[in-house]
Order: structure tokens, then sequence, then C-alpha cells
């Protein structure tokens, strides 16, 4: 792995992840900071806590209670420790719905996902999960879970969002791997922050090792090795037909209604707020105002 070689190059680094964490009102501490660098190299947690002292004594940045922030962003921190609060209520509510969900024998991860996943949820959000499948059984998994949050009054819908549980993301065991055309810095921000609730058999270590391309974005992205190759699907007629039928059943409700929607045997990605691309759009604008101040 690349390491940081150059003073200089980690302090733009950190003014970068600085700058992309600020989009979402969200200070950082020395560990965030160092956990979420948006680099191409490695450090030590030494290395950004040292630079960020220097850079705060420069008046690069600010800090407070031990929150780091660019100028003039002080107040966020007060938004941040309410939507600690507002998120705390939300992670019991993922928490306890999970306590159920786990009994369905086809689910191997429930991650929470989003700001959610970073204590950093606006008192209004839904909770965003992902849920990770045996291979081969994504849509059965899928019908059996939004059965119970619909009885349970749990569904997220479009105008009854708050604490409403979104499951946005299903992906089996032969499809964790995000495709080339999603790689890109918002989506190894979420796979690096998503906070597992329930993981069997080591589900989250193999999908962190499959999103290694991470690490291109974010240096610092620590990933577990040995998990390479497929799962070798058992085959059973009697639930392969269920699957099959469960597939054809859901695809045909939602295909009227899809937009942004990517769906397949083995993966679903529902989200009605899509923000990747205003997120990094509004990223370029901050690192090229950035830059022109610096060469000012």
């Amino acid at each position: 792995m690349k390491m940081a070689n150059d003073k200089n190059e980690l302090q733009k680094s950190i003014l970068k992840t600085l700058a992309y964490a600020e989009i979402f009102d969200f200070p950082l501490t020395s560990e965030e900071t160092h956990r979420f660098l948006i680099s191409g190299f490695s450090c030590s947690p030494e290395e950004i806590q040292r630079n960020l002292r220097d850079m705060r004594d420069m008046g690069e940045l600010g800090e407070k209670e031990g929150y780091y922030f660019l100028e003039g962003k002080e107040e966020e921190i007060e938004e941040r420790k309410k939507r600690e609060i507002y998120s705390k209520e939300k992670l019991e509510k993922a928490k306890k719905i999970t306590k159920y969900l786990k009994s369905i024998p086809f689910v191997k991860l429930i991650a929470v996902t989003g700001s959610l996943a970073v204590k950093n949820a606006k008192e209004e959000d839904d909770v965003d999960i992902l849920i990770v499948t045996s291979a081969g059984r994504l849509w059965l998994t899928r019908l059996l879970v939004t059965t119970f949050l619909v009885l349970t009054n749990n569904y997220r819908r479009q105008k009854n969002i708050k604490n409403k549980i979104c499951p946005n993301m299903y992906l089996d065991l032969n499809n964790l791997l995000v495709e080339p055309a999603f790689q890109n810095l918002f989506t190894a921000h979420e796979v690096a922050q998503i906070a597992p609730i329930l993981n069997k058999e080591k589900t989250y270590e193999r999908f962190i090792y499959e999103n290694r391309w991470v690490k291109k974005y974010m240096g610092n992205m620590r990933w577990f090795g040995g998990y390479e190759g497929e799962e070798e699907k058992k085959r059973n007629a009697f639930w392969d037909t269920l699957e099959k039928l469960a597939f054809r059943f859901q695809y045909n409700l939602m295909k009227k209604k899809m937009t942004k929607e990517v769906v397949g045997e083995g993966f679903a990605r529902f989200h009605p707020g899509d923000v990747s691309l205003k997120v990094l759009s509004e990223f370029a604008i901050r690192c090229k105002k950035w830059r022109e101040e610096g060469e000012g």
C-alpha cells in the first residue's frame, strides 16, 4: 500500500475529507478523519492527529471539543450532537427489528447504512438498512422481510418516513461486489461507513473484502483477507421454485413504478432519493474553491 511521504499531501487529503464531511454538516473527530481519509495512501492515526493539530494552530481549520471543521462551521457541532440523539432512537429501532428478522434462515447480514451508520441522522429520517442473503434466496427473503415490516407497521412508505425501516439494498452472497459503474467516492464512503447489526458467518468481512476497490479512494480502509470465491448454492428444487416465483411476483409489482432502481436475481437496490451525483458535484465545487483560495 502506498504511504504518505509528503506532509502537504496528507494535509490536502485532510482538507478534502473535512470538505466532504461538511456537505453532511458533520464535523469529524481525529479518529473519524483517519477512518474516512480521502486519499490513495494509508497513514497512521498518530499522523492524522499530529497534522490536525498543526493545521489548527496554523488557522487552516477549526477545532472545538475534539471535533475538527473547516473555517466558519463551528455551529455544526451542536447540530451533530442533536443528530446523535435522534440516531440513538433509530438505531434502537433497527436493533429491535433485527431481533425478529434474524430468525429468517437466509439472512446473513443486516447493517445500517447512510447517515444513520455514523449517527448523523436527522429527526425526520427513516432507517436505511442493507440485507445480505444466502445465494439464490434474495427474493424469498425480501418477501418475508417486507411482509413482516408491513404487518408490524414498520415499513417505509412515501408519506410515512420518520423512523420507518427502509431496506434499500439487498444482495446475495454471490453479488457483494459493487459494479464498476457505481465505484466512485460516494459509494466508497457508503461502503466504508456501514454498521453491522447482525453478522452471520463473517459476511460483513466478506463484503468489505469483495469491495476492496474502496481503498483507491480511502487509503485507510480496513479490509479482511481470505474471502474469495462464490458461495456454492445448494440445489433444492422446492426452494429454487419458490425463489423464482417470489422474484416474478415482486418484479411484476414494482416494474411499473421503477425509476432508478436496479434489480436482478441476486441484487436489488432501491432508494427514493439517490443523492450521489448531487454530493459528488458539490464536493467538486468545494475542492475547486479550496484550490483557488490556496492559490490566491
